[in-house]
């Protein structure tokens, strides 16, 4: 019936009639024709058929840019469609539109609307029992707010295991104001966090909000200080033609609005300590838990705590939570030989755990020996959309290139520690040249292994990469050295040199991508040395490659040759 009635009003009915009469009749018939498309959609809505709606939505606001009806019903229909971020650039064609054209925002129909969809209000969804009718799917946000809790913290973790100093030690500096977590890519900063808001609600009973910063999403650019506080300052009922347009007037709102209330916030995911800086409120009666790969050393913050993989006994029952007790329990040794090849990680642990729990007929020694396998065990290590080389790929390019080689020749390093100038060498700092090394201070031979010029005795040897030794040409009398050895000595590392291998490598520790157990001597994360080893082949030639162990096992022979001399000058 509708169609035919839109049919009848395709602007035909009177074309080529001359006179007012006719031009007025052919506006009145224009106006219902549209009318009567926007009550369609209207109608499509209600039975949930976004496709249909959006396609209708997009024809009208094509046509008639500046109606808000069907503006408001094309953003109602992306956002049930399950595209939010579509429904508000559609706000933003409206927008731009009204103004051009006016030089006048959108009305009250559409910034209600849009306040809703940033909130993510669960009125606008059509399966809800307080659905709103077609004949006003958009308007009463007024309503909707002044009964809205300022609470959207996401659900605690249903497998969070063990953690119990680090809860205890962000209760504590609950009153300190801020708390920043940082750790390495599926470290569990963002289950902690979260896991501690929610023992904490009763603290902060006026408003606890997340905002997800997306400082390693995939596909996802970092939130903008103005952006992120426009969405807290929606949350929070103002509406969004009262939020001011200068970033520093928004963090002054925000303050303003949290003054002497008792706010919870989690800042998760940021970039850095510029990004969350605007967001924090002035008021001593608020906490803000931030999570983030990379220490936020910029940050004011009461409380800092670099997380750590799991203990071992935690990593266990983390896997027997998720596989199941019984599996586990019935493979106890397989178990803990998984956990140890995840490198204790809980993103890592997790998903080896829940392959398992899907899988009824793999065993638990099975999965071991799959991830026995180190060129395939971060792709083992991989659930539909987690994956854990996918979390280190996110902070590994946010590298620049000076950086990423330099985390690249870590992965190829066949030791399990490295020091600073063993790094130095195999980045390509430190040249060889003839003449003698200098004594340690006080005359004595330096301590080749403590200052990183020997490699540490490894605590796990990894199976297919290079071995270090010298070339068969170099074996001779073991008592002295060999040809090869004794025409390299190892020139005075520049403290140029060292310098910048120290800034490469202080820069790879703050990100997260590097340990550094004691200071001068560097350590990656198992997963991340096979990450960076995987890197190393996939990006760098074997010239390239060959030239960097070259350059390092010249470094150790020059070193061992001095020392020599100087014990048996």
């Amino acid at each position: 019936m509708l169609t035919e009635a839109l049919d009848l009003f395709d602007g035909t009915v009177l074309g080529g009639v001359p006179g007012p009469f006719a031009e007025s009749q052919r506006s009145w018939l224009d106006e219902q024709r549209l009318s009567l498309a926007e009550d369609r959609i209207d109608i499509l809505l209600a039975r949930n058929r976004c496709d249909d709606a959006i396609g209708g939505a997009r024809l009208l606001t094509g046509a008639q840019p500046l109606r808000e009806r069907p503006w408001a019903q094309l953003m109602l229909a992306l956002y049930r469609d399950g595209r939010q971020s579509e429904a508000l650039a559609a706000y933003g064609q409206a927008r731009a539109a009204s103004t051009e054209v006016l030089g006048l925002d959108p009305g009250p129909l559409l910034a209600g609307l849009r306040q809703r969809i940033v909130v993510a209000d669960p009125g606008l969804l059509a399966d809800t029992a307080d659905a709103p009718q077609p004949a006003e799917p958009y308007g009463g946000w007024e309503e909707a707010e002044a009964g809205r809790r300022r609470v959207n913290l996401p659900r605690d973790c249903y497998h969070f295991v063990g953690r119990a100093h680090e809860v205890d030690r962000i209760v504590a500096a609950a009153g300190y104001g801020v708390c920043a977590i940082d750790g390495m890519a599926g470290v569990g900063k963002s289950a902690l966090a979260v896991h501690v808001a929610g023992l904490l609600e009763q603290r902060y009973p006026d408003v606890r909000l997340h905002i997800d910063l997306h400082g390693h999403t995939p596909g996802q650019r970092p939130v903008a200080a103005a952006a992120a506080l426009e969405k807290l300052l929606l949350a929070v009922g103002v509406p969004g033609d009262r939020i001011p347009a200068a970033t520093d007037d928004r963090a002054a709102a925000w303050r303003a609005h949290l003054d002497g209330r008792r706010a919870l916030l989690v800042l998760d995911n940021a970039v850095d300590a510029g990004q969350v800086r605007p967001l924090l409120p002035g008021s001593a009666s608020s906490l803000v838990l931030i999570t983030s790969r990379r220490r936020l050393s910029g940050l004011d913050a009461g409380e800092s705590l670099s997380l750590g993989v799991l203990p071992y006994s935690d990593a266990l029952g983390l896997f027997a939570a998720v596989a199941g007790e019984s599996r586990a329990a019935r493979e106890p040794a397989a178990a803990g030989e998984v956990v140890r090849a995840c490198g204790l990680l809980p993103l890592a642990v997790q998903i080896a755990a829940a392959r398992l729990r899907h899988r009824p007929a793999w065993s638990v020694a099975h999965l071991r020996d799959r991830l026995a396998d180190e060129d395939r065990r971060l792709d083992e290590l991989t659930a539909q959309e987690r994956s854990v080389a996918v979390a280190f790929s996110l902070s590994y390019h946010s590298l620049d290139a000076e950086r990423q080689w330099m985390f690249r020749l870590l992965g190829f390093f066949p030791g399990a520690e490295i020091g600073l100038s063993a790094a130095a060498a195999l980045y390509g700092e430190v040249a060889a040249a003839p003449g003698p090394v200098s004594a340690a201070p006080g005359g004595s031979a330096p301590d080749a292994a403590a200052s990183g010029l020997v490699p540490a005795a490894p605590d796990h040897a990894l199976p297919g990469r290079p071995a270090l030794g010298a070339p068969a040409s170099t074996a001779t009398d073991p008592g002295r050295p060999g040809p090869r050895a004794a025409a390299i000595r190892a020139a005075p590392t520049g403290p140029a040199d060292l310098a910048h291998a120290d800034r490469l490598l202080q820069d790879l520790v703050d990100c997260q991508l590097l340990d550094e157990p004691r200071p001068g001597r560097y350590r990656l994360h198992d997963l991340l040395s096979v990450y960076a080893a995987r890197e190393c082949e996939r990006t760098d030639g074997e010239p390239e490659r060959r030239s960097a162990l070259g350059r390092l096992l010249d470094f150790y022979l020059a070193t061992v040759d001095g020392a020599e001399e100087l014990l048996r000058p």
